[in-house]
């Protein structure tokens, strides 16, 4: 188990979190169907593995947190990782219900 203190990881640890969401992007950037009708865009790219990578990582703490074994925290991470965009907009419209609840 490691630590749940992010600051007493190591290097590794951090690349795992963030290396699994970075796949989930790539993976999600290559099979999304506009890749079919366009040519390979850097940007678009680079904006899904580090959007990815940013939402695994996030999860992957999450779950550390909770005290989820590791390799279930790294692969909901990679999921997380994969529906990125989603999930962000999924998470700003429950905030947004809650404000507007107030």
């Amino acid at each position: 188990m490691i630590d749940k203190d992010p600051m007493a990881w190591d290097l590794a640890t951090w690349l795992l979190g963030f290396g699994i969401g970075v796949v989930g992007g790539a993976l999600k950037f290559f099979s999304s169907p506009q890749m079919k009708d366009k040519k390979l865009s850097a940007y678009a790219l680079i904006l899904d593995i580090v959007t990815s990578g940013f939402v695994s990582l996030i999860a992957f703490m999450a779950l550390n947190t909770l005290e989820v074994p590791i390799g279930l925290s790294v692969s909901l991470g990679g999921v997380c990782g994969h529906m990125s965009t989603r999930l962000l907009f999924l998470i700003e419209r429950i905030i947004e219900r809650k404000i507007k609840a107030l």
